[in-house]
């Protein structure tokens, strides 16, 4: 199972493979979290940005807690 990374700027370089980590900015995770790996990569249907799919670093079915954050 994946997950979709949007609004990607078509300047920046993607690689299938590429590791997703957390920035630490924010301040709400810290710096260096594997996140996942992207396992396929394109442009969005409007052409302005890019999309990855990002297989997740975890077996999320192991985690006994999960906290998400939509904005």
């Amino acid at each position: 199972q994946s997950f979709k990374m949007d609004y990607i700027g078509k300047e920046q370089k993607i690689v299938e493979g590429d590791q997703i980590v957390t920035s630490g900015l924010g301040a709400v995770f810290p710096e260096g979290l594997n996140v996942g790996k992207v396992v396929e990569f394109g442009l969005d249907s409007s052409g302005l940005y890019q999309y990855a799919d990002i297989a997740p670093g975890t077996d999320l079915r192991s985690l006994r807690y999960l906290f998400v954050v939509s904005e």
